[in-house]
């Protein structure tokens, strides 16, 4: 039986193709549903005429929803649905399938397609940014086949609504707000961070992905961006104080005191900054 195709899906590459039917035939085999594409190929000048449609470098007073950077450029987003930057999706490489239930969420079918799939060097690459749906054939693309007589139907990747793209990039400003002013205080940006993860996390697991110029990005990747950062300002902490110890011994100075008293003007600026959430899932 192997993949099935709706709504005018396709794949033109013969790898591709061959490698999503296998691990079908497998899926079934074991007693799973098998696997149908809402979505394979994208055709570049397909990709390109909706890119054109929702745009634009010069938006002239309409209603902007985003932007994104493409060829260097900042494009303005001047329809409610986006799109990725043509030349960028692997579904113009040929090698991606957006997949239906219950390829498309964390269900028993999808983590059991996940082991299999490695066999046949496919990957749930969607998990990367929030799009459990979208799997991907790494392995040779063989032959690519001609459309067929009638063509497929291209199926743009609306990922979320702009009151959610508002909303989450409301959480991403405050997470990074700050710049490189903020990483002169270990302290600071350690406890505001921490205070950051803790507040969003309950947004994170029912939020669709927040598009950012470089593609989708979950809530969660997000998240794991904060604390990574203030690990790494947390290994440096030692450094900090051993370098205030030392100038504080060289000018004759109380080191442990000045120590507290810049932890103590830490605590003090953050007593009253605040954070919260409010994402309609």
């Amino acid at each position: 039986m192997g993949l099935t195709f709706v709504g005018g899906a396709y794949n033109r590459a013969q790898g591709t193709r061959e490698a999503f039917d296998a691990l079908s035939d497998e899926l079934v085999r074991e007693g799973h549903p098998a696997m149908i594409s809402l979505s394979g190929d994208r055709e570049p000048e397909d990709q390109e005429r909706i890119w054109y449609e929702r745009m634009t470098l010069t938006p002239n007073g309409r209603k902007v929803y985003g932007y994104r950077w493409w060829q260097g450029k900042k494009w303005y987003q001047i329809h409610p649905d986006t799109v990725a930057p043509p030349r960028t999706s692997n579904h113009e490489a040929r090698r991606s399938n957006d997949l239906k239930w219950p390829y498309n969420s964390d269900t028993t079918a999808a983590r059991r397609a996940k082991v299999l799939a490695r066999k046949y060097d496919i990957t749930r690459e969607g998990e990367g940014f929030g799009e459990l749906w979208h799997w991907t054939h790494w392995g040779p693309l063989g032959r690519i086949d001609k459309p067929a007589a009638a063509g497929g139907t291209t199926t743009p990747e609306d990922d979320m609504t702009p009151e959610q793209a508002s909303k989450l990039n409301a959480i991403h400003d405050a997470i990074f707000r700050g710049g490189n002013s903020m990483k002169d205080n270990k302290a600071s940006i350690s406890d505001s961070l921490s205070r950051i993860a803790r507040d969003s996390a309950s947004a994170a697991d029912n939020t669709k992905p927040i598009i950012r110029d470089s593609g989708p990005v979950s809530v969660r990747q997000e998240l794991a961006n904060v604390s990574t950062r203030v690990a790494q300002l947390q290994a440096s902490q030692s450094g900090l104080e051993a370098a205030l110890t030392a100038l504080a011994n060289a000018k004759g100075l109380d080191a442990s005191a000045i120590l507290k008293a810049a932890q103590q003007g830490v605590e003090n600026a953050l007593r009253n900054v605040t954070f919260s959430v409010d994402v309609d899932g």
